[in-house]
Parts: C-alpha cells; structure tokens; sequence
C-alpha cells in the first residue's frame, strides 16, 4: 500500500479511503471504497505496527518518503537480507538448533532439526 499526494494505491490499484480513530485504545473506522471496516491497530515499535481487520492479523510497516528512498536504493544493490520466515512441514519438537542468533546462512543450509511423529526432519534456508 502505498499512501501519496494523490491518495491511496494498494497493489498499484487507487482507492478511496477514510480512517477516523474510534477510542484511545486502538479502535478505528476505516472506509475502503464506501465500504466500512474495524481496524484494530497496536504499535509494536517505531513505524511497525499490528493490525486486526475482517477476522485477519497483518503487520504493517510506516515509512517516510526519505526512509522509503533510501531502503529501495540499498535494496537495489544488495540481496536479500533479514529474517525469513521457515515453516516445518508439520507440527512437532525443535530437538536441535544448527544455527546462531544473527548467523548468515545460504539457501540450503540447515537450521533445526523437528521432530514429528518418531522421524526427524531438517528445515534449511530458502533465501
């Protein structure tokens, strides 16, 4: 979503939107194309922020125009970079860790070893 002098685009695409806060506790109205939504919003941190609409959790990130440039500069020269989320296959037990907190891996590399009903799998590295 980007938010401009010309209003609101999400995924490219104008919208009209209006946001009213509702209470002091994070509760807001927000009108997406004449039709109303509940926005429940909590900061988590400087420019991040929970959200809750229509029964989903999203996490939003604020930007100011300078910020923005700067991050898609260095995006631009560097590869990816950051947290990424890694997802077993199916629940089960973390039994080992293979890495370190701030570690930089390659895709491929292991990380964990879970287990699942009485087998081990490995989750690695996609980026």
């Amino acid at each position: 979503m980007n938010l401009g002098r010309d209003g609101v685009e999400i995924d490219g695409i104008g919208v009209d939107v209006d946001f009213a806060c509702l209470d002091g506790a994070g509760a807001h109205s927000l009108l997406i194309d004449g039709h109303s939504h509940r926005l429940l919003a909590r900061r988590e941190s400087k420019g991040r922020w929970d959200l809750h609409v229509v029964g989903r959790r999203f996490q939003a990130e604020v930007l100011d125009e300078r910020t923005r440039a700067i991050r898609d500069i260095t995006a631009a020269q560097a590869g990816p970079v950051g947290p990424s989320p890694v997802r077993a296959p199916m629940p089960g037990l973390i039994v080992r860790v293979e890495v370190s907190v701030n570690d930089i891996v390659t895709p491929g590399q292991g990380l964990a070893i879970v287990e699942a009903m009485k087998m081990e799998n490995e989750l690695t590295a996609d980026v």
